[in-house]
């Protein structure tokens, strides 16, 4: 979670309330096309739902193309 005010990093944060900034890493089950935001904008934004309701949206900052697919 960042702090808006300060910028400052807060590590290990399991929940954070509506509004809030966060960076995370985000592990999929399945392959998915996306590009970073910064390169392609509209395959570099996403959302997170979660019982027909979204529960996150934001833009995609770097990815972790070294690792193989999961199998």
């Amino acid at each position: 979670q960042i702090n808006k005010k300060t910028g400052v990093h807060t590590r290990g944060v399991k929940f954070v309330r509506q509004g809030a900034v966060v960076t995370c890493r985000i592990q999929l089950a399945q392959s998915v096309c996306i590009e970073r935001f910064d390169t392609t904008q509209q395959l570099g934004r996403f959302s997170l739902r979660d019982e027909g309701m979204t529960i996150a949206v934001g833009k995609i900052l770097a990815l972790n193309r070294d690792r193989p697919p999961p199998a």
